[in-house]
């Protein structure tokens, strides 16, 4: 009788052995599944389709993720992208309140895009695509830089640099005392809003402004607010 109950009891004992063996097996399980949860980034705005978005007004743009760190945050259309927001953003404050600017680019299937900069990968655009702007407002093409007051040197690679409500290519005259004496191809793609390039065949003089106007529109146009200065080529360049 005593065999038997301890034959018993080492039974028990063992049933009990496995099945805490088992839990600890299926606890460390756990773990391994929440160290390997993959980073993410969704970005939920806007909520509805075809949200409308006007100039001037103010948005709240909000994403989920399990990620820190600077993101990017862009609004691309089937164009390109049409807006690039130049604040710093981070990935954890989940939300970034957008003060809309008065004039913006019309798009009426816009959407956001958010990306990490350390991981690219790690992107999400919105599902539904959102209405940016108003199709009604006057096209218009601005000089950024050179906008008067530079002083260049004949060789030097330069920047030039413009703003616009619209996507088109764009033509840059180079115009002296008020008379055209030069141009600068257009650059190959709509969405760019500058180039660089140098005035090696541009005498030396301080009367000098860009003409930049829309390709499509030349009649849309803008000049330097003042003149810029070239002067002659550095030698060390």
């Amino acid at each position: 009788m005593k065999i038997q109950n301890l034959t018993f009891i080492a039974t028990i004992a063992l049933i009990f052995a496995l099945t805490s063996n088992s839990c600890q097996t299926d606890n460390s399980s756990d773990d391994t599944n929440n160290e390997e949860a993959e980073d993410f980034i969704n970005i939920v705005s806007p909520e509805k389709q075809y949200t409308k978005i006007y100039p001037n007004s103010k948005v709240d743009i909000n994403w989920l993720t399990n990620i820190t760190g600077e993101i990017t945050l862009e609004i691309f259309d089937d164009r390109g992208v049409i807006y690039s927001f130049d604040e710093t953003i981070y990935a954890e404050d989940k939300t970034f309140n957008w003060e809309v600017p008065s004039e913006v680019i019309y798009s009426a299937e816009a959407k956001y895009k958010v990306s990490s900069i350390e991981n690219p990968e790690i992107t999400s655009e919105s599902v539904y695509p959102f209405r940016l702007g108003s199709p009604v407002q006057n096209e218009w093409v601005r000089v950024a830089k050179l906008n008067g007051g530079e002083s260049i040197p004949q060789n030097l690679q330069t920047e030039i640099k413009w703003s616009t409500n619209t996507i088109s290519r764009v033509l840059v005259e180079v115009y002296y005392d008020n008379q055209m004496v030069g141009y600068f191809p257009s650059p190959q793609n709509y969405t760019d809003t500058m180039m660089y390039t140098n005035f090696s065949t541009m005498p030396t003089g301080d009367k000098y402004r860009l003409k930049i106007s829309l390709e499509n529109k030349p009649e849309i146009y803008d000049f330097s607010d003042g003149f810029f200065t070239i002067t002659a080529a550095n030698e060390e360049e």
